[in-house]
């Protein structure tokens, strides 16, 4: 009489960057089927799952008759940069859209008359506030950027000759 018992095999998960991966059982028969949770991390989005290199469709798979290796691939998520333009006072120029996670450079210029005072944005990390240009650290999420621009205020002087009267100025600073 000879007994035969089915062998088996073990279920081993790559390193993965961008989210997690997992499989249920870590171990397997052949035939059984094996269960894979592929977790995007913020900003990443899945974009797929293999085993031993080859596609997997949907998050299951039959376990052949071998040690197998998941996989599962993620990509960074690109979001929307908005920016709000006073076409009166200055304009803003930044990208269109971006990485979650990378670094986009907010640059204001200023119309005539007109300073850049300060950035505010809906999402993100500003390096600072009032520095122009400023970088934005993107969140995993779109933005909208606003500059704030103010009045350009410039010093009067009055220049008195008195041998032939003086003057004067009501106001020691006036804006553009």
């Amino acid at each position: 009489t000879a007994n035969f018992v089915k062998e088996t095999y073990t279920i081993t998960c790559a390193s993965v960057t961008g989210g997690t991966l997992s499989v249920n059982p870590t171990t397997a028969q052949m035939g059984e089927t094996v269960t894979v949770t592929a977790t995007p991390s913020d900003g990443y989005t899945l974009s797929g799952i293999t085993m031993n290199g080859a596609a997997i469709t949907g998050n299951t798979f039959t376990m052949p008759a071998s040690n197998v290796t998941v996989s599962a691939t993620f990509t960074k998520q690109s979001y929307n940069i908005k920016v709000n333009n006073d076409t009166s006072k200055g304009t803003v120029s930044a990208p269109a859209s971006a990485q979650y996670g990378d670094t986009v450079t907010l640059t204001a210029t200023a119309d005539t008359g007109y300073v850049f005072k300060s950035w505010s944005v809906t999402a993100g990390t500003l390096d600072s506030a009032s520095a122009n240009p400023a970088t934005l650290t993107m969140p995993a999420s779109d933005v909208i950027v606003t500059a704030t621009f103010q009045k350009q205020t410039y010093a009067v002087t009055v220049s008195n000759d008195t041998t032939k009267g003086t003057a004067s100025a009501s106001v020691s600073t006036a804006a553009y």
